[in-house]
């Protein structure tokens, strides 16, 4: 990968840059081998428009339900898998993407806090515009963990982040999120946390690969 794909990865997936004023279609960057046909449930189609509605301007392209399923691929070199797949540990990843109700954040900023989720299913998606343009779109389907009180989220410091294991945001526009945007892969540990008379199930994650910090 060279210096210029490098720093078009950091870009993408940074806080700092707004996600309607960079490139969220396929790419050279990601690669992938196999794929299946599928249609994406109602549910998710409705999740699917509510995501291009953020990123694009609304009633100008039609979604449909028809797309294709991958199993895993590759993002600038960084591999991702899903859950249950023998890539199973890549599929854990942090993006600035969603805020604690499942919302894509609609403006750039350092008020974007990163996100650690769990990849369900990939899928390869053309978009129809009404201009008659199609733009092919690589989509991560994520289940997002809810951030835990300040009180357990702070205990280790940055950057160790601290979420509910098995309890996740709102099914929301955030639910899909563009593979360039995710910004790294993690490492994770649950355990128990007492903190104040109080305990919970936590979960532990720290980053690995791509760069995480803006």
């Amino acid at each position: 990968m060279m210096v210029s794909d490098l720093l078009d990865v950091c870009r993408i997936s940074s806080r700092l840059t707004c996600i309607r004023e960079v490139n969220m279609s396929v790419t050279n960057l990601i690669s992938y081998m196999k794929k299946t046909i599928w249609d994406l449930p109602p549910l998710e189609v409705q999740k699917l428009e509510s995501m291009y509605q953020a990123i694009y301007a609304a009633n100008t392209f039609t979604v449909v339900a028809s797309c294709f399923k991958v199993k895993q691929l590759r993002n600038g070199g960084l591999l991702l898998g899903n859950k249950g797949s023998k890539t199973n540990s890549s599929s854990f990843i942090m993006a600035y993407w969603t805020d604690v109700n499942g919302v894509i954040y609609s403006t750039p900023g350092h008020h974007q806090e990163l996100a650690a989720g769990q990849i369900l299913f990939f899928i390869e998606h053309n978009l129809l515009f009404h201009d008659g343009t199609i733009k092919k779109h690589i989509l991560a389907r994520v289940q997002w963990y809810l951030e835990m009180e300040p009180v357990f989220k702070d205990y280790y410091g940055f950057p160790v982040s601290v979420f509910y294991p098995n309890i996740y945001r709102p099914e929301n526009s955030a639910s899909f999120i563009p593979v360039q945007r995710i910004k790294c892969k993690i490492l994770r540990k649950t355990e128990t946390l007492k903190r104040h008379h109080l305990t919970r199930q936590a979960l532990f994650t720290v980053w690995r690969d791509h760069f995480a910090g803006v």
